[in-house]
C-alpha cells in the first residue's frame, strides 16, 4: 500500500472531523471506501478526490485551503493485505453512519481512524495493542460496534509479534 495514500487518508480524515456535518464527506468517504476496495494508486486516488469533491468547493469556503493532497506515488509500505482488512470494515462503518446521518457515531470513528492511518503511514504497527485499548475498546462499547470485535486479533499482541 502507498504511504501517501495512507497520508492522504489521514488528512481526509481530519478535514472529515473537523466538520461532521459537511455536505461533501459523504463523497469523500465513499471515495475512500472504492480506493480501498479497488486497489488504487494515489495518483488516482487523489484525481477521484480533487474532481469529485474539491471541486463542490464553495468560492467563500476556505475551510478547503489547508487541505492539500501528496500527489505522488510512493514506496510501498509492507502488510498491505493486512491494513486493508483492517481498515475497509472501519472505512464501511463511517460510510454507513454518515449516510445515516449518525454524525456522533460518525465522529467517533473518524476520530480512531484518523489516528490508525497515521500509525500504519509511519510504520508504527508495534503500539497497536496499545491502540486497541485506548480506541479501539472504549469506541466498541460506548457506540455498541461490536463488528470491530473482529478486528481484534491484528491488534492484540502487536508488540510481541510481527503486524501478521
Amino acid at each position: 500500500m502507498d504511504k501517501n495514500i495512507l497520508t492522504n487518508f489521514y488528512r481526509l480524515l481530519v478535514f472529515i472531523r473537523f466538520d461532521i456535518h459537511r455536505y461533501e464527506n459523504k463523497m469523500i468517504i465513499d471515495i475512500m471506501v472504492d480506493a480501498l476496495l479497488n486497489n488504487y494508486s494515489n495518483r488516482l486516488f487523489v484525481k477521484e478526490a480533487t474532481d469529485k469533491v474539491l471541486q463542490h468547493k464553495m468560492s467563500n469556503d476556505d475551510s478547503y485551503d489547508f487541505l492539500t493532497l501528496i500527489n505522488e506515488n510512493h514506496v510501498d509500505i509492507e502488510q498491505k493485505e493486512k491494513i486493508l482488512r483492517v481498515l475497509i470494515p472501519i472505512m464501511e462503518k463511517i460510510q454507513f453512519f454518515i449516510s445515516t446521518n449518525a454524525y456522533d457515531e460518525a465522529y467517533a470513528v473518524v476520530n480512531m481512524a484518523h489516528a490508525l492511518v497515521e500509525a500504519f503511514a509511519n510504520e508504527k504497527t508495534k503500539y497497536l495493542g496499545d491502540f486497541w485499548e485506548i480506541f479501539m475498546e472504549p469506541l466498541i462499547s460506548k457506540w455498541e460496534i461490536y463488528s470491530f470485535n473482529e478486528l481484534r486479533e491484528y491488534f492484540i499482541n502487536v508488540t510481541e509479534r510481527e503486524f501478521s
